[in-house]
């Protein structure tokens, strides 16, 4: 019987939302230690996002070997590189073809996809959607091998430091640190069965499809899920990656205009500064201790304010800017509902 596995990450916020659709073949789990290893199997320059281990039978003249398919769900835009393994060279000859609902866009079959003994092809999705991985033999014998889906990091939003607790990221799912992240893990085709779940970093709990993910440090989390009969049988088993950060401090806007372009005529609404609190992300308590309006980004020259109000300085300066002036909203200092001092990094408006 084939599992469906599905992992989703519900977020307050609805632009944060994902879920990674996980039909898998046998997985081996994936531990923090094991992350310098993948990085020498996949490259310094990707981000690992999944492995898929696949064993097949050796076909005969009336059983041919099988095709082994595995959906995953790819994202617009993004560069992703599927890397080939065989883990027993003495046995067939694997090999793996992505393909779409009509044709296969990119095959290890390729003689330009086999270059000095690294067998891997690239892929940019057009559009987001699931995409079908195809694995088998070429010479028709058992085949023993994995495959290694990661993002290219050069050519996305996300850059990637070796030092733990360095990883900034656009693109790939975040969870964070001091708050209870939600996460939706169900399977179908196992209505009678049960889940066992797991992860490499931090704690989870939960139970009927709904977990909390619990972290105190920053770095990986890997998320493993099995899935058994209700005879204990193993069926499958998924392993999915997420980055952990530290909760990031609230956004900035000037009377609710956001930075960027300010229009002329809107200037004279301005008056205080507003803290934007992300629901589920922020808990209430954040206060504005100081800030600074000024010509230049990083200097200390600017007009100061104490508390969230423009003082009558801060204001006359915004008045007698000209069109296509420029100006940062800069220093800006608050404190965290622990007491704690956060610094914010400079924004700027332009005068339309």
């Amino acid at each position: 019987m084939r599992c469906f596995l599905k992992i989703s990450i519900i977020f307050a916020l609805s632009f944060s939302s994902c879920f990674l659709s996980l039909p898998l073949c046998a997985q081996k789990k994936e531990t923090a230690n094991d992350l310098e290893t993948l990085s020498n199997q996949i490259g310094l320059d990707a981000l690992f996002i999944q492995k898929v281990e696949v064993r097949l039978k050796e076909g005969t003249a009336k059983k041919p070997i099988k095709i082994k398919t595995s959906e995953i769900y790819l994202e617009e835009a993004i560069k992703y590189r599927f890397t080939l393994l065989n883990l027993n060279e003495e046995e067939g000859e694997p090999f793996l073809e992505l393909q779409d609902r009509r044709f296969v866009l990119a095959s290890t079959n390729d003689p330009l996809n086999r270059i000095n003994g690294n067998i891997y092809f690239e892929f940019i999705a057009e559009e987001e959607d699931f995409y079908q991985l195809r694995f088998s033999s070429s010479n028709g014998k058992r085949i023993n091998c994995s495959a290694i889906i990661s993002m290219v990091l050069e050519d996305t939003t996300t850059v990637f430091d070796s030092r733990i607790g360095s990883i900034k990221d656009q693109g790939i799912e975040t969870l964070y640190i001091g708050i209870e992240n939600a996460i939706n893990i169900s399977a179908s085709d196992v209505p009678e069965g049960y889940l066992e779940i797991g992860i490499s970093n931090g704690e989870i709990s939960g139970e009927n499809g709904i977990y909390h993910a619990k972290f105190d440090k920053p770095g990986f989390a890997i998320v493993n899920v099995k899935s058994f009969k209700k005879d204990s049988t193993f069926q499958e088993e998924s392993n999915t990656s997420f980055i952990v950060k530290d909760i990031p401090p609230p956004s900035i806007s000037i009377s609710g205009v956001v930075p960027g372009v300010l229009q002329k005529e809107e200037i004279d609404q301005l008056n205080r500064l507003n803290l934007n609190l992300m629901k589920g992300l922020h808990k209430p308590g954040y206060r504005i201790i100081e800030f600074m309006l000024g010509k230049d980004q990083f200097d200390y020259i600017g007009y100061k304010a104490r508390g969230e109000f423009l003082t009558n300085s801060q204001k006359k300066f915004l008045i007698n800017l000209q069109d296509h002036e420029r100006f940062y909203l800069k220093h800006v200092v608050l404190s965290d509902p622990d007491g704690q001092l956060l610094y914010l990094k400079a924004d700027q408006f332009i005068i339309n």
